[in-house]
């Protein structure tokens, strides 16, 4: 039988790979979701929060969770960017490349020819 220290040894993480569908916007979620939630400032995500709280259910009750961490990053993302008035693609693509950059994900150069939305 194989000992753990052995099965360590030869464990390694398994690594993401790069998905072209996901850049940069998915990319840029997970980034502010996953890694630097703390980057959106505190006076955003509490008004996102309570706003999204107030929205009724589908049975017109007051939401007593919040949506998911993906889509509170991009409730968060959109309420930021109508504040400091930048550009969602290219705030997408500065966000999305920190992710790569933090994953050590190897993205192809052709990722910088996508058309902004």
């Amino acid at each position: 039988m194989n000992t753990v220290a052995a099965a360590l040894a030869r464990w390694s993480p398994r690594r993401e790979t790069y998905e072209s569908h996901r850049y940069p916007v998915r990319y840029a979620w997970d980034f502010l979701a996953e890694d630097a939630p703390m980057l959106v400032p505190e006076e955003i995500r509490r008004r996102v929060d309570t706003e999204v709280r107030n929205r009724p259910t589908a049975r017109g009750k007051r939401r007593q969770k919040l949506h998911d961490r993906t889509d509170m990053a991009n409730l968060y993302l959109q309420a930021w960017l109508k504040e400091t008035g930048e550009s969602e693609w290219h705030t997408c693509v500065a966000l999305a490349e920190k992710y790569l950059a933090l994953h050590d994900i190897e993205a192809p150069p052709e990722r910088f020819d996508k058309e902004p939305f």
